[in-house]
């Protein structure tokens, strides 16, 4: 359940956390893109985001750049200097939002407040499809959505409930 608590205020990233970035493409349709890290803990962040329509792929690469390199929250050292590589995120969708799922309940999925507006603006609202109540409907404003539930699915662990040994 997507809620207030998931928005935290934003923090300088520790040098030694991983740095990830995860998009769903679009040229006509929206690109979105978000930064995100991953704690020791196994929470994740989202740190911000790049979310636009009507634009080339040579255009939203540009933009993307520009963003990580000006993005105040990470040391822009560890950046190359020229582009981005990706890596073709799990799309298995009904398994993803329930890694989503489980990451909100148990508060392990957080989003700096005021850098990441399109994920907020839409995640609690995005309809259920109508024939697999287990997924979403892909006719809505699903980008922002589909760019975290590629990320989660590629860092998400789920965790443990606590035995009654270690209780």
């Amino acid at each position: 359940q997507w809620d207030k608590r998931v928005e935290v205020p934003s923090f300088v990233v520790p040098e030694h956390w991983p740095l990830l970035g995860c998009m769903d493409y679009g040229e006509a349709a929206p690109t979105a893109f978000y930064l995100a890290t991953q704690d020791y803990d196994g929470n994740t962040y989202f740190i911000t985001e790049y979310y636009r329509d009507n634009a080339t792929a040579s255009q939203h690469a540009y933009e993307i750049n520009k963003l990580i390199d000006g993005c105040p929250f990470t040391p822009a050292d560890i950046f190359r200097e020229s582009g981005l590589y990706l890596t073709r995120g799990a799309n298995e969708r009904v398994a993803g939002w329930r890694v989503i799922n489980d990451a909100l309940s148990k508060e392990r999925m957080y989003c700096f407040a005021g850098w990441c507006d399109n994920l907020v603006r839409t995640m609690p609202s995005i309809p259920r499809d109508r024939k697999n109540p287990e997924d979403i409907d892909t006719h809505s404003d699903d980008h922002a959505a589909d760019a975290i539930r590629y990320m989660m699915m590629h860092i998400y662990k789920a965790s443990r409930p606590p035995t009654a040994k270690s209780r």
